[in-house]
């Protein structure tokens, strides 16, 4: 059956859908990316090829990946798989915010990147990309796309984690909302090959401290009024500053919550089949 829908009208459609359907639309392109490839495009097709790396199908679909990414978890079955623990940790803050995170070094950049912002808390609700060497890792978008046509952007939903960091000690930079400023440094802490009967898709969240900081906020400098402002909450302005991002427990981290819906993320665990894209 063919689709009715132009790109346009498959478009606003999807914008219309709440974030867990969207996550539901995304995974289920993924598990049929293939009768899509033989029967629509073709596998000797550039855009074969993109697909077989879980891209989009098509160049309209870009724009129907949300602001936070791909909200599914999504392995490259071509690359061997090595099991990483990296350390997250948000800089310019003290004490440390971290999380530690074990993963599959074939997981997509992209999907990297929604488990970074759920793992620290944040409400994904802002741009986000991956530096390493220079270069800029991120979804096209209006945003970007003047810049993806340079050597130093790249599409994030093109390489796996392996692609940046890979051995022990290797490092790279996550940004989140570029207004704040975020950085969060990526650090692999150990590396190892899986052992016989080890599941190859699961991602979990292994350690952490302390909550993650309000959307908004500030960045760090914004960040430390706003933990001044908790510490002496008497002042006008400091209720008002309360007021308007909420109040939280800055030394609260849960780590079985997180890693609960860290492993609540479609295809978490998910043994691959053959032809799936997760």
């Amino acid at each position: 059956m063919k689709l009715k829908l132009t790109p346009q009208e498959l478009l606003e459609s999807f914008k219309l859908l709440t974030d867990k359907q969207k996550s539901e639309f995304i995974m289920l392109v993924m598990q049929h990316m293939d009768d899509f490839i033989d029967d629509d495009i073709g596998m000797e097709s550039p855009a074969g090829d993109r697909l077989r790396w879980g891209e989009h199908p098509l160049d309209t679909l870009a724009e129907l990946v949300p602001m936070e990414g791909v909200q599914c978890i999504v392995t490259n079955p071509d690359k061997p798989a090595k099991l990483l623990t990296v350390r997250v940790e948000l800089q310019n803050v003290q004490p440390p915010i971290w999380r530690e995170i074990q993963l599959p070094s074939n997981l997509v950049l992209e999907s990297f990147a929604h488990v970074i912002l759920m793992a620290m808390g944040w409400g994904m609700e802002h741009l986000h990309q991956f530096v390493k060497g220079g270069k800029y890792y991120s979804v096209p978008s209006d945003f970007n796309s003047d810049m993806m046509g340079n050597a130093n952007h790249a599409d994030s939903l093109l390489y796996t984690v392996g692609d940046l960091i890979i051995k022990k000690g290797n490092k790279c930079t996550f940004e989140y909302d570029f207004g704040d400023g975020w950085e969060h440094s990526v650090s692999v802490t150990s590396a190892r090959d899986y052992k016989q009967g080890e599941n190859r898709t699961l991602v979990s969240v292994t350690g952490g401290a302390r909550a993650c900081p309000p959307e908004n906020v500030g960045g760090p400098l914004g960040y430390e009024e706003y933990l001044e402002a908790l510490a002496d909450p008497e002042s006008d302005e400091a209720l008002d500053t309360i007021e308007w991002y909420g109040e939280i427990d800055p030394e609260e981290f849960c780590l079985e919550d997180f890693d609960e819906e860290i492993k609540s993320i479609p295809g978490n665990g998910d043994q691959p089949q053959p032809g799936a894209w997760y």
